[in-house]
């Protein structure tokens, strides 16, 4: 919850509840194969947690804002500027069990180390692509 915490603290700021009108969120700094052991303060690849839960929880917040903006300019939009890590991403695409490994010599915390730092990037790139393309179709109504 540290982490979710924080977001929502970001959210909050005040530049972001101010009359301006926020037509864009460019989501474009992100964590790349830290050292194996880090994770975030909730329990979660430190990599998982910030380039996945970390962007699509502050895109959550701030959606109402940008809806507000699409209503009167006719425009709004999420950017994410990304790599093209996720084309490396493991066989299995997540390794749900690396996400929140748990303690140390667990079997999420064995598959982790297995994987490597450059895996568990490829991996959140993936997540992070399957997410954008969830919220368009929601948002967009398609299929």
């Amino acid at each position: 919850r540290a982490l979710q915490q924080r977001v929502r603290t970001a959210s909050l700021s005040p530049i972001y509840r101010t009359e301006n009108i926020y037509s864009i969120l460019v989501h474009c700094r992100g964590v790349m194969s830290p050292p194996i052991d880090q994770l975030t303060l909730d329990g979660y690849d430190l990599q998982f947690g910030t380039n996945v839960i970390g962007h699509f929880l502050f895109t959550q917040l701030v959606l109402p804002l940008l809806l507000k903006a699409a209503e009167t300019t006719g425009d709004a939009r999420v950017v994410h500027v990304s790599s093209i890590g996720h084309a490396a991403a493991p066989k299995e695409y997540i390794t749900w069990e690396t996400l929140k490994p748990g303690e140390k010599g667990s079997p999420g915390d064995k598959r982790r180390n297995e994987l490597g730092t450059d895996m568990l990037y490829n991996q959140s790139k993936c997540v992070s692509a399957i997410l954008d393309s969830l919220i368009v179709d929601g948002l967009m109504g398609t299929n």
